[in-house]
């Protein structure tokens, strides 16, 4: 992921003033700020979700939104919403059919730590369970980057250690994660 002199404005407010960041292949980065420094103006922006006022974004050397078809990236966004009435384990499924080599949705029910709640409905769940679910959808394309924002908050503490635990195997493998947090114990946690 590169973005070269990026900047966002909404009316008077600056979200992002010229912000220059490389991610390498195999790297995990933490965007760390308060509540409203622009983490996630700058992650959209990423993302091809919004248009930089100034500047560039690619990533994995493409244009962000290319990355997104090609099934490259998985992403947890800050808000998202989901189907309320399907159920954990079909919405799961639906979603890796839409990538050429996804993981099974049972690895990827797994790795989110959603495996008991695979049956129930979405609009059964706590604000914590919906979050595994949104981190079973980001992970299962079995994506060579991924883009988490704030991806802890609801999370009890083992949903966190789960989550985190995916992360690092999947970096260990080589791959990429960039996440947003204004937790500076989470951000100091990576070697």
């Amino acid at each position: 992921m590169e973005l070269n002199a990026v900047s966002k404005r909404y009316g008077e407010v600056t979200a992002l003033g010229g912000v220059d960041l490389e991610v390498r292949e195999g790297e995990t980065v933490a965007v760390l700020g308060p509540n409203a420094a622009g983490k996630s103006t700058l992650l959209s922006i990423a993302l091809g979700l919004l248009p930089p006022g100034r500047g560039t974004a690619t990533v994995l050397g493409r244009p962000p939104v290319e990355a997104l078809r090609a099934g490259l990236v998985g992403v947890l966004l800050q808000e998202s919403g989901l189907l309320e009435d399907v159920r954990v384990a079909e919405l799961v499924t639906a979603t890796a059919g839409m990538y050429p080599r996804p993981l099974s949705p049972a690895q990827a029910m797994r790795a989110a730590g959603a495996e008991a709640i695979a049956n129930r409905r979405i609009g059964q769940l706590s604000g914590g369970q919906r979050q595994r679910v949104r981190f079973a959808l980001c992970v299962v394309g079995d994506p060579e980057l991924l883009v988490l924002d704030e991806p802890t908050v609801g999370l009890d503490v083992d949903g966190r250690r789960a989550l985190w635990q995916e992360v690092r195997e999947r970096t260990s493998r080589g791959r990429t994660a960039v996440f947003a947090t204004h937790y500076l114990t989470e951000a100091a946690s990576w070697p």
